[in-house]
């Protein structure tokens, strides 16, 4: 699987992206909302549950990997990314 990384990881979209599909599942068995996150106190508590629980480590990296499904790029065949866009240095901007 060939996919250029170095760009990805510099694209706003793919970070957008990353969060939601953690935070949401997780949230979500918590029974959190954005409104539960007013002081940092309850962020670090958020993460403590998070660590402590397998369940949602397993259920965040299930997340991932179905983030990764749909990142594939849909021109290519397999997930791997065109001979075009492995040479990109940046993201393309057309």
């Amino acid at each position: 699987m060939k996919i250029n990384w170095k760009v990805r990881i510099k694209s706003p979209q793919f970070w957008i992206g990353i969060i939601g599909v953690i935070l949401s599942p997780v949230m979500s068995y918590l029974g959190l909302s954005g409104s539960d996150f007013t002081t940092w106190e309850s962020v670090i508590g958020f993460f403590r549950a998070f660590i402590s629980n397998p369940y949602l480590i397993a259920t965040a990296a299930m997340s991932v990997l179905s983030f990764l499904g749909v990142m594939a790029d849909p021109t290519t065949s397999g997930f791997s990314d065109s001979s075009r866009a492995m040479t990109y240095k940046q993201p393309n901007k057309d």
